[in-house]
């Protein structure tokens, strides 16, 4: 799966991601953030889950897809000050975001029950 480093806090590895735009559903902008994030284009295969992060000045509802790379190569940009493709058993290794192995988990059964 292809993770980004954050350049801002938590400065954690995640699934590319942000907020979504008025008039763009979650699906839309998991696409978008992709592209300006890490710099590759994905079609979303399907919604696999969502989840809810509570911090004190904030709650974030994060919606988890399982996607396929269309094209480009992932690339560091003002968002990601890395990027990789990883196995869900090198997640332990990693300063991950709070529930990302389990998200990670979720979005690699639902790609693979799309698959057939």
């Amino acid at each position: 799966m292809l993770l980004a480093k954050r350049t801002k806090p938590p400065f954690q590895w995640s699934f590319p991601g942000g907020s979504i735009e008025p008039g763009e559903s979650a699906a839309q902008a998991a696409i978008r953030e992709a592209r300006e994030e890490v710099s590759v284009e994905i079609e979303i295969v399907a919604k696999a889950g969502e989840r809810e992060v509570r911090l004190p000045e904030r709650r974030y509802v994060i919606s988890v897809f399982a996607a396929k790379l269309v094209s480009g190569e992932p690339a560091t940009s003002a968002e990601a000050s890395a990027t990789g493709w990883f196995g869900i058993e090198e997640l332990t290794a990693l300063d991950t975001t709070p529930g990302l192995e389990e998200s990670a988990r979720e979005a690699e059964r639902v790609f693979l029950a799309a698959k057939g």
